[in-house]
């Protein structure tokens, strides 16, 4: 169970904190190995495809935006698009960017313009593969 964004948060919070985007994925049934596990990782919704397939044994590179959350190589991090803006989460730094004003704001952590580059690139490259589709 992974939960959408579809209706605004309670409150007065805007559309762009990452707080706003932050919800649990919740596995269960009969299936699963383990019960009572709670693994504690920042990812992103894309990330279902390639975590399932791992647990399937199957490839998932047609998935380029996804990565198998139980590989130990995979960072903890995320990044969430929002109308004219984007948000990046990770376990040394959150920061969201807002095109309108050129407005950048760091949450937490220290994010140098490397950080701020590698998100508009992720996006850009996101929506050309959209646009290819």
């Amino acid at each position: 169970m992974v939960a959408d964004h579809g209706c605004r948060w309670p409150g007065n919070l805007g559309n762009y904190p990452p707080l706003k985007f932050h919800i649990p994925m919740i596995w269960y049934g009969g299936a699963l190995k383990q019960n009572g596990l709670v693994i504690d990782k920042v990812a992103s919704q894309t990330d279902i495809a390639a975590t399932l397939l791992g647990q399937l044994n199957l490839g998932h590179r047609d998935y380029m935006f996804s990565r198998n959350l139980f590989a130990d190589s995979t960072p903890d991090a995320a990044i969430y698009a929002f109308n004219n803006g984007f948000g990046y989460v990770s376990d040394s730094v959150t920061y969201y960017y807002h095109r309108q004003g050129d407005k950048f704001t760091v949450v937490s952590g220290n994010a140098g313009s490397f950080s701020r580059q590698q998100g508009i690139a992720y996006i850009q490259t996101l929506y050309e593969d959209l646009i290819k589709r």
